[in-house]
């Protein structure tokens, strides 16, 4: 399956968890829009019933409905310094550990909102691209 049946099978069994999750913080804006998609599907209301943050502010979730709040991710920058640390450590130079934080600069537009006053605890599952719960992350 492709990338996006993935994320949309991904985010139709996150929506079954019961009690169903207020808010949804996926790896990536694709993901993100999947979840939307489905909880739509489903009669949720984005941002009413269910608010969707993404990460890497692609074009795509600008023109999505509701537009995506997003977390930009500095693909460039962290490209340039470990570039930077690679030519370093060919070259011989002394080199610590590379460590590159990106400030957090959350862009807010339409997908998330304040939860209602009919809003369920929160739900710590992560489900995976491949639709299974924890399956495909780090140490798992």
């Amino acid at each position: 399956g492709s990338v996006v049946d993935g994320s949309i099978s991904a985010a139709a069994q996150l929506l079954d968890v019961e009690p169903t999750p207020t808010a949804v913080f996926a790896h990536n804006d694709l993901m993100a829009i999947a979840v939307v998609r489905e909880a739509k599907r489903r009669g949720l209301g984005v941002p009413e019933d269910l608010s969707v943050i993404g990460v890497d502010d692609a074009e795509a979730g600008r023109y999505s409905d509701p537009p995506l709040t997003t977390l930009p991710f500095p693909k460039r920058e962290l490209g340039q310094a470990a570039a930077t640390k690679l030519l370093d450590l060919i070259e011989g130079k002394p080199s610590d550990r590379l460590t590159t934080l990106a400030p957090p600069d959350l862009i807010v537009r339409s997908s998330t909102g304040p939860p209602t006053e009919n809003a369920t605890q929160p739900v710590g599952q992560r489900v995976s691209p491949s639709g299974r719960p924890g399956a495909g992350w780090p140490g798992r």
